[in-house]
């Protein structure tokens, strides 16, 4: 399946890029899919284990299986600041 990687600004100036279109296993996780990034794309692969993964603007666990066609953006967290939900 493909899915569509939106890559967040500390990422897509390591690559180059702003988007990829990675192919996966149909029941593929979003730890596969960090997995894949960091073999294919070794520019990105130490800040990786970092990065927070977003869907359909909601963050998601790494066990999360994926679905095909879904955009997934990778975003790092800031620096010197706590996320707060906010009620």
């Amino acid at each position: 399946m493909q899915i569509h990687v939106r890559l967040g600004a500390g990422l897509s100036d390591a690559s180059g890029v702003a988007r990829l279109v990675v192919e996966l296993p149909a029941t593929a996780t979003g730890d596969e899919l960090v997995e894949h990034l960091a073999a294919h794309r070794p520019e990105l692969a130490a800040s990786l284990n970092q990065a927070i993964l977003v869907v359909g603007g909601r963050y998601i666990h790494r066990e999360d299986v994926l679905t095909a066609d879904q955009e997934v953006a990778l975003l790092l967290p800031a620096a010197g600041g706590e996320w707060r939900s906010r009620r």
